[in-house]
């Protein structure tokens, strides 16, 4: 009889503790969390428990398997983190991503990862900690820090720095979603002169021939991409190019002695 009572308080106390949790599985990943709790607390990989991350005390923010990103080997998770377990639970979808930043886990060392990752299908494709190169995660565009990846409001200002002291590397994919999330305007049109002008000839035309589709009166922007078409042995689009810049120059009625002599030679 004490016996039975015995299995009974432990299976009692079993399915208490079992209900007293609640958890998400996206993929290999389950997360866990206090039935009253607003945000996950443990992680575990293969039904195996991450220790060194789980008992760090850390907390994530993770509303559902869309919200995570997962490398095409499973070894490599982003999530975001965030300090505390005492944010409100009606807040949490407000919080930005300073409050709540982007982490990388690496499930094999059951650490946060300190290596370069790369992975395919945009699913997670990012940048070396410790040399802080910049790339794109899911569309947001992000900045190593502290072990930490940010999302940061003005990394568009940003970039003609990044790129000169080689933080960042704009291929043409990169460049096509840049433009993408943050479009062309009035307002950060000199910025992307800027970018298109430390660009090789190749990635520049990208954002010139955007510029132009946007504003096609735009006299610096008909030079740029002439003198970018010229480096590429584009020699009939270059002189397109120029005639254009000439054409508009006259038409906006602006100063020919500021033509460089290069157009002349070139649009002939």
């Amino acid at each position: 009889m004490i016996i039975k009572n015995i299995i009974t308080l432990i299976l009692c106390c079993f399915i208490n503790c079992f209900n007293a949790q609640k958890s998400l599985k996206c993929d290999n990943y389950e997360f866990v969390k206090e039935k009253n709790k607003s945000v996950w607390q443990k992680i575990r990989y293969k039904n195996v428990e991450l220790k060194q991350i789980n008992k760090g005390n850390n907390f994530f923010l993770i509303p559902d398997c869309n919200s995570v990103s997962i490398s095409s080997d499973t070894k490599f998770l982003m999530v975001r983190q965030i300090i505390s377990d005492k944010i409100p639970k009606d807040s949490l979808e407000y919080l930005s991503t300073y409050d709540a930043p982007y982490v990388i886990i690496n499930s094999d060392s059951d650490l946060f990862s300190p290596d370069f990752v790369a992975v395919e299908d945009k699913k997670l494709i990012f940048f070396s900690n410790s040399q802080g190169i910049g790339e794109f995660i899911n569309n947001h565009d992000l900045f190593y820090k502290n072990n930490t990846y940010y999302n940061i409001d003005d990394f568009l200002l940003r970039i003609p720095d990044f790129i000169k002291k080689k933080k960042v590397i704009l291929e043409i994919n990169s460049l096509k979603e840049l433009i993408s999330n943050d479009p062309i305007t009035d307002k950060n049109l000199s910025q992307y002169h800027k970018i298109a002008s430390l660009l090789y000839a190749k990635e520049s035309i990208i954002i010139l021939k955007k510029i132009i589709e946007k504003y096609p009166s735009n006299i610096v922007t008909w030079l740029s991409l002439a003198d970018a078409q010229w480096k590429l042995n584009q020699k009939e689009g270059a002189k397109i190019s120029y005639r254009k810049y000439l054409f508009l120059i006259k038409e906006q009625k602006n100063d020919f002695k500021k033509i460089p002599k290069r157009v002349y030679e070139r649009s002939k």
